[in-house]
């Protein structure tokens, strides 16, 4: 008889996003623009007033870096990209 290990279900995360937040993160923008979170970053990390925050690498930890986007930023880029379709 072999006893198996129940893990109890996290609740999944809110797929909901309140558009009036002042910054949003990438994955904010990728619920609410339904664009992956490559293209997001690709769309926003040379717009001016994006906030990027590094981690550089340290002994033997890869860098990283935090990406939060002003909600004035979100709206410029999608009015950007509602003009182009």
């Amino acid at each position: 008889m072999s006893i198996i290990a129940r893990y109890p279900k996290r609740a999944p995360k809110s797929t909901e996003v309140d558009p009036n937040k002042p910054v949003f993160s990438v994955a904010d923008v990728c619920l609410l623009l339904g664009f992956s979170r490559w293209t997001v970053i690709r769309l926003f990390q040379d717009e001016p007033c994006v906030l990027i925050r590094r981690h550089p690498e340290q002994m033997h930890k890869r860098s990283r870096r935090i990406i939060r986007i002003p909600r004035t930023v979100f709206l410029r880029v999608k009015t950007k990209l509602e003009k182009l379709c």
